[in-house]
């Protein structure tokens, strides 16, 4: 069972900010005041993670 999630700080940001026509965000709220998590795991952020190709 996985205890965390690994992305590439550019996929996170864009996850972040990814929000669905009525303006809740589709991951995470990024104001909120929480550490980032994404389907209840921790996000960890690292260049050494490949950056996926998420549409904009």
């Amino acid at each position: 069972m996985p205890g965390l999630v690994l992305l590439h700080p550019t996929d996170a940001e864009k996850l972040d900010l990814d929000s669905i026509q009525d303006g809740d965000f589709r991951a995470s709220n990024p104001r909120a005041y929480n550490a980032p998590v994404i389907w209840g795991l921790p996000i960890v952020k690292s260049r050494q993670v490949p950056q996926l190709l998420l549409p904009t």
